[in-house]
């Protein structure tokens, strides 16, 4: 596919466009679950950072996540068994 699915607003965008989205409604118009911080990191309702690698299709298998406090959940709904891009809330 040539559109991902944003960590953001949940919105299908071209891929080069994924990292550049600060929108502050998901694509249906409801409020998002995370937003960026001012160092552009993904964050959830209680501070942490949410890894980007795990919103992807592929998702993410890197062990060291976790040692720099990266959360394996998605950013759309906060369920850690899948990311942004398989997010029932997704476009």
């Amino acid at each position: 596919s040539s559109r991902g699915v944003c960590a953001i607003c949940l919105g299908r965008h071209r891929w080069r466009e994924l990292s550049r989205c600060d929108s502050s409604t998901l694509w249906n118009g409801k409020i998002p679950r995370c937003v960026r911080n001012s160092t552009c990191r993904i964050i959830d309702p209680y501070g942490g950072v949410v890894c980007i690698n795990f919103q992807r299709v592929r998702g993410c298998s890197a062990w060291g996540c976790s040692k720099r406090g990266h959360l394996h959940e998605c950013s759309g709904c906060g369920d850690p068994e899948h990311g942004a891009y398989e997010c029932p809330l997704a476009q």
